[in-house]
């Protein structure tokens, strides 16, 4: 399959395992992953973009953030989201030197922009360049839509297979950059 997605539940450690396996590979990857933000007692209170090309990292989602556009407790600020996270995508889509897309992840919140979901499809149906992408468990409809999508390889994440997975992902990512 030439796209590897990672499914589960918040907290399985999809963000984790993209993040170490992709690092041996620094530049030929590009794109964003979603970092969470955690209070001093350890409660997720937001959500931060981090860019793969240059480490901009900047606050997306968060309960405190006052926004028209909100997510269950969350406020989302779509112009950080697309700034950065979607910026990402099309510079790893456009960069010859990237080989690689990583976008982590696509969830609901991602989901609330328009460019995101149109550019997601564009790069699922361009045949340039595989994509490595943790992908929401639960599914609403555009995230439904991505996971029947052909050429897309969905790989269940838990706590128990994690080394498995993690090895598979290895070997697919060997296989991309002929390592």
């Amino acid at each position: 399959m030439k796209h590897f997605f990672i499914e589960g539940t918040p907290g399985v450690g999809k963000t984790t395992l993209i993040r170490e396996a992709v690092l041996p590979y620094g530049p030929l990857a590009g794109g964003f992953v979603t970092l969470e933000v955690r209070g001093k007692a350890g409660e997720r209170l937001g959500f931060e973009v981090l860019r793969l090309q240059d480490g901009k990292r900047g606050l997306f989602a968060s309960k405190e953030m006052a926004s028209s556009v909100r997510l269950g407790k969350y406020g989302l600020d779509m112009a950080v989201f697309e700034e950065l996270g979607v910026k990402a995508i099309e510079q790893a889509r456009e960069n010859p030197g990237v080989k690689l897309i990583v976008v982590d992840e696509i969830g609901a919140m991602e989901a609330e922009s328009a460019a995101f979901r149109s550019l997601m499809l564009e790069c699922l149906k361009d045949e340039a360049k595989p994509m490595l992408a943790s992908i929401r468990a639960k599914s609403r409809p555009f995230i439904a839509d991505v996971k029947k999508l052909p050429d897309v390889r969905l790989t269940q994440l838990t706590r128990a297979n994690y080394p498995a997975v993690k090895a598979e992902l290895k070997k697919w990512l060997a296989g991309i950059f002929n390592f």
